[in-house]
């Protein structure tokens, strides 16, 4: 994967505008902290994208505004509640993305 940059996308539920300016960003590079080292120790690019609202509705319009050939994702979070939400993010994603997917453990 050379001569492509993944994409990492963070999608944090809405936020007052004041919480966003302040936190949208460091909740971002908190939450992909672990993806980010992964690809570095291996040296991949990335680029790391951050937006508000609803998870898969977001990551399937940045899909298409960078002209991206896909979208991988997770099947689930890491705790309970991640799972449940993570869970229903992928499927969403699935049943409504014209892209093609892949989703891994």
């Amino acid at each position: 994967m050379t001569a492509c940059v993944l994409h990492l996308v963070n999608v944090q539920p809405w936020l007052s505008m004041e919480a966003a300016e302040a936190e949208l960003a460091q909740r971002a590079w908190l939450a992909t902290t672990r993806a980010r080292a992964l690809l570095d120790a291996n040296s991949q690019p990335w680029r790391l994208h951050v937006a508000m609202g609803d998870a898969a509705e977001q990551i399937i319009a940045l899909t298409g505004r960078l002209d991206c050939s896909g979208i991988v994702i997770g099947s689930r979070g890491l705790g309970v509640t991640e799972s449940l939400l993570l869970g229903s993010v992928t499927s969403k994603l699935m049943h409504l993305s014209p892209y093609p997917g892949m989703v891994v453990p």
